[in-house]
Protein backbone atom coordinates (compact mmCIF):
# COMPACT_ATOMS: atom_id res chain seq x y z
CA UNK A 1 0.00 0.00 0.00
CA UNK A 2 1.37 3.28 -0.58
CA UNK A 3 1.90 5.57 1.56
CA UNK A 4 -1.00 8.02 0.36
CA UNK A 5 -3.11 5.60 0.44
CA UNK A 6 -2.43 4.90 3.70
CA UNK A 7 -2.72 8.43 4.84
CA UNK A 8 -6.10 8.60 3.31
CA UNK A 9 -7.19 5.44 4.62
CA UNK A 10 -6.15 6.58 7.98
CA UNK A 11 -7.98 10.08 7.29
CA UNK A 12 -10.75 8.45 6.70
CA UNK A 13 -10.69 5.95 9.63
CA UNK A 14 -10.60 9.29 12.20
CA UNK A 15 -12.56 11.76 10.71
CA UNK A 16 -14.99 11.65 13.88
CA UNK A 17 -11.54 12.57 15.80
CA UNK A 18 -10.70 15.01 13.21
CA UNK A 19 -13.95 16.47 12.95
CA UNK A 20 -13.77 19.18 15.68
CA UNK A 21 -10.34 20.68 14.52
CA UNK A 22 -11.67 20.92 10.79
CA UNK A 23 -14.76 22.46 12.29
CA UNK A 24 -12.50 25.10 14.00
CA UNK A 25 -10.32 25.42 11.40
CA UNK A 26 -12.84 26.27 9.00
CA UNK A 27 -14.74 28.75 10.87
CA UNK A 28 -11.31 30.62 11.10
CA UNK A 29 -10.70 30.66 7.44
CA UNK A 30 -14.75 31.57 7.23
CA UNK A 31 -13.84 35.26 9.25
CA UNK A 32 -10.61 35.74 7.53
CA UNK A 33 -12.01 35.32 3.94
CA UNK A 34 -15.00 37.46 4.69
CA UNK A 35 -13.39 40.10 5.69
CA UNK A 36 -10.93 40.34 2.77
CA UNK A 37 -13.83 39.92 0.97
CA UNK A 38 -15.26 42.82 1.51
CA UNK A 39 -12.33 44.79 1.09
CA UNK A 40 -11.93 43.28 -2.41
CA UNK A 41 -15.97 43.68 -2.87
CA UNK A 42 -16.12 47.77 -2.61
CA UNK A 43 -19.01 47.02 -0.48
CA UNK A 44 -17.94 50.03 1.84
CA UNK A 45 -17.19 52.20 -1.80
CA UNK A 46 -21.18 53.99 -1.43
CA UNK A 47 -19.79 55.95 1.68
CA UNK A 48 -17.13 57.42 -0.27
CA UNK A 49 -13.36 57.80 -0.03
CA UNK A 50 -12.13 59.00 2.94
CA UNK A 51 -15.03 56.71 4.75
CA UNK A 52 -13.91 53.71 2.87
CA UNK A 53 -9.90 54.32 4.17
CA UNK A 54 -11.40 54.54 7.68
CA UNK A 55 -13.33 51.05 6.98
CA UNK A 56 -10.56 49.62 5.17
CA UNK A 57 -8.07 50.18 8.06
CA UNK A 58 -10.38 48.71 10.62
CA UNK A 59 -10.51 45.72 8.70
CA UNK A 60 -6.90 45.17 8.42
CA UNK A 61 -7.03 46.15 12.33
CA UNK A 62 -9.53 43.00 12.45
CA UNK A 63 -7.27 40.68 9.71
CA UNK A 64 -3.85 41.57 11.76
CA UNK A 65 -6.19 39.90 15.15
CA UNK A 66 -7.63 37.31 13.30
CA UNK A 67 -4.61 35.77 11.62
CA UNK A 68 -2.49 36.09 15.26
CA UNK A 69 -5.63 33.99 16.53
CA UNK A 70 -5.34 31.47 13.47
CA UNK A 71 -0.97 31.39 14.25
CA UNK A 72 -1.64 30.92 18.00
CA UNK A 73 -4.40 28.54 17.08
CA UNK A 74 -2.63 26.26 14.57
CA UNK A 75 0.70 26.07 16.92
CA UNK A 76 -1.73 24.63 19.74
CA UNK A 77 -4.17 22.49 17.47
CA UNK A 78 -1.20 20.85 15.81
CA UNK A 79 0.65 20.02 18.82
CA UNK A 80 -2.39 18.20 20.40
CA UNK A 81 -2.72 16.79 17.17
CA UNK A 82 0.61 15.17 17.02
CA UNK A 83 0.35 14.51 20.82
CA UNK A 84 -2.15 12.47 20.39
CA UNK A 85 -1.10 10.20 17.82
CA UNK A 86 2.36 9.55 18.47
CA UNK A 87 0.98 6.45 20.11
CA UNK A 88 0.04 4.94 17.67
CA UNK A 89 2.77 6.36 15.04
CA UNK A 90 5.58 4.52 17.90
CA UNK A 91 3.65 1.34 16.98
CA UNK A 92 4.66 1.91 13.26
CA UNK A 93 8.02 1.76 14.56
CA UNK A 94 7.48 -2.39 15.68
CA UNK A 95 6.23 -2.63 12.37
CA UNK A 96 9.28 -2.26 10.51
CA UNK A 97 9.11 1.40 9.27
CA UNK A 98 11.53 4.80 10.08
CA UNK A 99 11.01 7.79 10.98
CA UNK A 100 11.44 9.62 8.23
CA UNK A 101 8.59 7.16 6.46
CA UNK A 102 6.66 7.58 9.16
CA UNK A 103 6.82 11.25 9.52
CA UNK A 104 6.17 11.29 6.04
CA UNK A 105 2.75 9.38 6.78
CA UNK A 106 2.10 12.23 9.74
CA UNK A 107 2.65 15.17 7.08
CA UNK A 108 0.14 13.74 4.23
CA UNK A 109 -2.61 12.85 6.97
CA UNK A 110 -2.24 16.43 8.28
CA UNK A 111 -2.20 17.28 5.12
CA UNK A 112 -6.04 15.78 4.55
CA UNK A 113 -6.99 17.68 7.53
CA UNK A 114 -5.48 21.04 6.32
CA UNK A 115 -6.98 21.42 2.63
CA UNK A 116 -10.30 19.57 3.97
CA UNK A 117 -10.60 22.24 6.62
CA UNK A 118 -9.81 25.63 3.57
CA UNK A 119 -12.22 23.64 1.00
CA UNK A 120 -14.94 24.34 3.55
CA UNK A 121 -14.26 27.23 4.80
CA UNK A 122 -13.64 29.55 1.47
CA UNK A 123 -16.71 27.26 0.19
CA UNK A 124 -18.91 28.29 3.16
CA UNK A 125 -17.53 31.35 3.31
CA UNK A 126 -18.15 32.43 -0.35
CA UNK A 127 -21.96 31.22 0.08
CA UNK A 128 -22.01 33.42 3.15
CA UNK A 129 -20.33 36.26 2.07
CA UNK A 130 -23.50 38.76 1.51
CA UNK A 131 -24.66 37.62 4.48
CA UNK A 132 -21.93 38.43 6.49
CA UNK A 133 -21.90 42.01 4.77
CA UNK A 134 -25.48 42.79 5.76
CA UNK A 135 -24.71 41.78 9.53
CA UNK A 136 -21.49 43.88 9.22
CA UNK A 137 -23.75 47.06 7.82
CA UNK A 138 -26.13 46.37 10.54
CA UNK A 139 -23.76 45.89 13.44
CA UNK A 140 -22.52 48.94 12.28
CA UNK A 141 -25.75 50.83 11.26
CA UNK A 142 -24.04 51.47 8.09
CA UNK A 143 -25.86 51.20 4.24
CA UNK A 144 -23.83 49.03 2.12
CA UNK A 145 -23.88 48.01 -1.23
CA UNK A 146 -23.74 44.32 -0.90
CA UNK A 147 -22.09 42.52 -3.39
CA UNK A 148 -21.85 38.70 -3.73
CA UNK A 149 -19.60 36.68 -5.35
CA UNK A 150 -16.30 34.89 -4.84
CA UNK A 151 -13.20 37.46 -5.35
CA UNK A 152 -10.35 35.56 -6.22
CA UNK A 153 -7.64 38.14 -4.36
CA UNK A 154 -9.84 37.26 -1.34
CA UNK A 155 -9.41 33.28 -2.32
CA UNK A 156 -5.71 33.74 -2.56
CA UNK A 157 -4.70 35.66 0.10
CA UNK A 158 -6.74 33.57 2.87
CA UNK A 159 -5.65 30.27 1.56
CA UNK A 160 -1.94 31.23 0.81
CA UNK A 161 -2.20 32.93 4.44
CA UNK A 162 -3.40 29.63 5.70
CA UNK A 163 -1.57 27.30 4.05
CA UNK A 164 1.98 29.15 5.08
CA UNK A 165 1.25 28.89 8.67
CA UNK A 166 0.07 25.73 8.25
CA UNK A 167 2.68 24.21 6.46
CA UNK A 168 5.15 25.92 9.11
CA UNK A 169 3.89 23.49 12.09
CA UNK A 170 3.21 20.32 9.87
CA UNK A 171 7.20 20.60 8.99
CA UNK A 172 7.67 21.33 13.12
CA UNK A 173 5.36 17.89 13.40
CA UNK A 174 7.60 16.01 10.91
CA UNK A 175 10.92 17.39 12.06
CA UNK A 176 9.75 15.95 15.93
CA UNK A 177 8.92 12.65 14.32
CA UNK A 178 12.16 12.67 12.91
CA UNK A 179 13.89 12.96 15.80
CA UNK A 180 11.87 11.38 18.31
CA UNK A 181 13.12 8.15 20.05
CA UNK A 182 10.03 4.71 20.33
CA UNK A 183 10.03 5.49 24.12
CA UNK A 184 9.17 9.20 23.89
CA UNK A 185 6.74 8.56 20.95
CA UNK A 186 4.74 6.00 22.60
CA UNK A 187 4.68 7.84 26.21
CA UNK A 188 3.73 10.89 24.59
CA UNK A 189 -0.12 10.91 25.92
CA UNK A 190 1.35 10.48 29.33
CA UNK A 191 3.83 13.45 29.25
CA UNK A 192 3.66 16.89 30.87
CA UNK A 193 3.60 19.85 29.06
CA UNK A 194 5.30 22.18 31.83
CA UNK A 195 8.28 23.24 31.38
CA UNK A 196 10.22 25.38 34.31
CA UNK A 197 11.72 28.40 33.43
CA UNK A 198 14.02 31.16 35.41
CA UNK A 199 12.05 33.51 37.25
CA UNK A 200 14.48 36.42 35.90
CA UNK A 201 13.53 35.13 32.32
CA UNK A 202 10.30 35.36 33.42
CA UNK A 203 9.80 38.72 35.20
CA UNK A 204 11.79 40.37 32.45
CA UNK A 205 9.05 38.95 29.79
CA UNK A 206 6.74 40.41 32.28
CA UNK A 207 8.25 43.64 32.68
CA UNK A 208 8.62 43.51 28.57
CA UNK A 209 5.29 43.11 27.94
CA UNK A 210 3.90 45.98 30.14
CA UNK A 211 6.49 47.91 28.80
CA UNK A 212 5.12 47.35 24.98
CA UNK A 213 1.37 47.18 25.91
CA UNK A 214 1.56 51.02 27.57
CA UNK A 215 3.22 52.14 24.06
CA UNK A 216 0.93 50.67 22.38
CA UNK A 217 -1.94 52.04 24.43
CA UNK A 218 -0.27 54.80 24.04
CA UNK A 219 -0.45 55.42 20.26
CA UNK A 220 -4.21 54.58 20.63
CA UNK A 221 -5.26 57.63 22.39
CA UNK A 222 -2.29 59.79 20.94
CA UNK A 223 -3.68 62.78 18.57
CA UNK A 224 -7.52 62.62 18.77
CA UNK A 225 -9.59 60.90 15.81
CA UNK A 226 -7.00 61.50 13.19
CA UNK A 227 -4.56 60.53 15.16
CA UNK A 228 -6.46 56.73 16.50
CA UNK A 229 -6.70 56.06 12.88
CA UNK A 230 -3.36 56.54 11.74
CA UNK A 231 -1.71 54.70 14.76
CA UNK A 232 -4.29 51.57 14.58
CA UNK A 233 -2.96 49.18 12.90
CA UNK A 234 0.68 49.79 14.84
CA UNK A 235 -1.44 50.09 18.10
CA UNK A 236 -2.66 47.04 17.78
CA UNK A 237 0.53 45.10 16.74
CA UNK A 238 2.16 46.52 20.15
CA UNK A 239 -0.46 45.68 22.07
CA UNK A 240 -0.98 41.61 20.64
CA UNK A 241 3.19 41.51 21.31
CA UNK A 242 2.82 43.22 24.82
CA UNK A 243 -0.39 41.34 25.90
CA UNK A 244 1.78 37.93 25.13
CA UNK A 245 5.06 39.12 26.33
CA UNK A 246 3.09 39.61 29.86
CA UNK A 247 1.12 36.70 30.10
CA UNK A 248 3.71 34.35 28.96
CA UNK A 249 5.77 35.95 31.48
CA UNK A 250 3.47 36.58 34.66
CA UNK A 251 1.44 33.68 34.37
CA UNK A 252 4.15 31.23 34.51
CA UNK A 253 5.71 33.23 37.07
CA UNK A 254 2.68 33.10 39.63
CA UNK A 255 2.29 29.41 39.02
CA UNK A 256 5.85 28.69 39.44
CA UNK A 257 6.17 30.58 42.52
CA UNK A 258 3.13 29.03 44.13
CA UNK A 259 4.22 25.18 43.19
CA UNK A 260 6.98 25.65 45.52
CA UNK A 261 4.38 25.69 48.29
CA UNK A 262 3.04 22.34 49.45
CA UNK A 263 -0.26 23.30 50.69
CA UNK A 264 -0.95 24.70 46.73
CA UNK A 265 1.39 21.72 44.91
CA UNK A 266 -0.64 19.15 46.58
CA UNK A 267 -3.82 20.83 46.29
CA UNK A 268 -5.35 18.80 43.37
Amino acid sequence: MRMIQLAFLNFKNSFKSYLSLIISLSFTILILYNFQNIIYSEAFAVLGQHNKEYIDMLIQVVTIVLLCFMFFFLWYATNVFLTRRKHEIGIYIFMGMTNRKIASLYLIEISFVGVTALVIGIGFGGLFAGLFQMILGAVSETEINVKFGIFPRAVIFTAVTFLIMYLIFSWKGYWNIVHSSVLSMISAARQNEYVHRKNSILCIKALLGVTVTVIGYYLANRGGKQGVMENALLAVVLVIVGVYLLFGGLIPLIFQTLSRQKSFLYSG
